[in-house]
C-alpha cells in the first residue's frame, strides 16, 4: 500500500472506520514506513479528546447563563419597546378631518366681566355669554355697566377625547383690519384605539379667539374669519409665521364662518 494512500485512509483508520483487511493493510505498512508512524503520530495529537465529565458539566452551566442572560436582555427590549410605543401613542396626536355634522362654530352675544385674583388685585377681563351670568352681573349689564359684544364659539358633539388648537391674528388685507382664526381638533392615537366617538355626554364648547384686554384696538367690531385647518402642532407652526405667511395658510384650510365680532 503506498503512503499517500495509507495518510488518506489513517484518520478513518483511527476512528475505526476502515474494513479488517484495509486496517491489516495500514498496519503492515506502518510496521515498516518510519514515514507514515510519524505521520500518524502526528494527526493522533491534532484529533480532539473528548471532554471530561467535569469539563462538559462546567460547559453546560456556562450554555444555561448564556440562555438566562439572553432571556433577561429580550424580555427588556420587549417591555421597552411596549413602554415607548404605549408613550408614543399616547402623546402623538394627529389632526381630525373636519366633520360638519359633528364640528359646529356659533356666534354668541356676551359680556367681558373683569376678574380678580383671591386677593383682590384686578387680572383681566374674561368674556361671559349672556344667558350664563349672575344675578349681580345682569344687573350691571342691564344698567348699562357692560358692553354687549358679538363673539364666537366651537363646539363638538359625538367625538370623545379630542383637544382643540387656535391660533388668531388680526391681519391687514387689502386696507382693512381682518381678525382671522385657525382651528384644529386633535387626539391622540392612544384615544383614537381606546376612545370610540359617539358616547354619551361627548359634547364640548370653547370660546376661542384673540385673548382680550381692555384696549380699544381690540375690542372694536371687525370682520373675523374662522378657519379650520388640521395640521399637527397648530399653535406652534403658525407662531412662527410673519403676518403675511399666516394669512397665506387660508389656502390650506376651510372657511367654516366668518361674520362682525369683537
Amino acid at each position: 500500500m503506498k503512503c499517500s494512500i495509507v495518510k488518506e485512509l489513517l484518520p478513518s483508520y483511527q476512528d475505526g472506520l476502515t474494513s479488517e483487511k484495509t486496517s491489516a493493510d495500514i498496519r503492515e505498512h506502518l510496521a515498516e514506513c518510519s514515514e507514515c508512524r510519524a505521520y500518524e503520530k502526528e494527526i493522533s495529537q491534532k484529533t480532539p479528546q473528548e471532554p471530561s465529565e467535569e469539563n462538559a458539566l462546567e460547559l453546560l452551566k456556562k450554555l444555561q447563563a448564556r440562555i438566562r442572560r439572553n432571556r433577561i436582555i429580550a424580555a427588556f427590549s420587549v417591555s421597552a419597546l411596549l413602554i415607548g410605543l404605549i408613550v408614543f401613542a399616547r402623546t402623538y396626536e394627529f389632526p381630525l378631518p373636519f366633520d360638519a355634522n359633528r364640528m359646529v362654530v356659533e356666534s354668541f352675544q356676551g359680556v367681558y366681566v373683569a376678574v380678580s385674583d383671591p386677593f383682590g388685585s384686578s387680572e383681566g377681563t374674561s368674556l361671559y355669554e349672556l344667558d350664563g351670568l349672575d344675578l349681580e352681573t345682569t344687573r350691571e349689564v342691564l344698567n348699562g355697566e357692560h358692553e354687549i359684544v358679538e363673539s364666537i364659539l366651537t363646539a363638538t358633539r359625538g367625538i370623545n377625547h379630542a383637544t382643540e388648537s387656535s391660533r388668531s391674528r388680526i391681519i391687514e388685507r387689502d386696507g382693512q383690519e381682518i381678525k382671522v382664526l385657525y382651528y384644529c381638533y386633535s387626539k391622540t392615537l392612544w384615544d383614537g384605539i381606546f376612545h370610540g366617538d359617539f358616547a354619551p355626554y361627548s359634547e364640548s364648547l370653547t370660546a376661542i379667539g384673540i385673548a382680550q384686554t381692555s384696549e380699544e384696538k381690540l375690542r372694536k367690531p371687525r370682520m373675523t374669519e374662522v378657519y379650520y385647518l388640521p395640521i399637527r402642532n397648530l399653535p406652534k407652526k403658525l407662531d412662527r409665521l410673519s403676518d403675511e405667511e399666516f394669512d397665506a395658510m387660508r389656502e390650506q384650510a376651510a372657511l367654516i364662518w366668518s361674520g362682525m365680532t369683537v
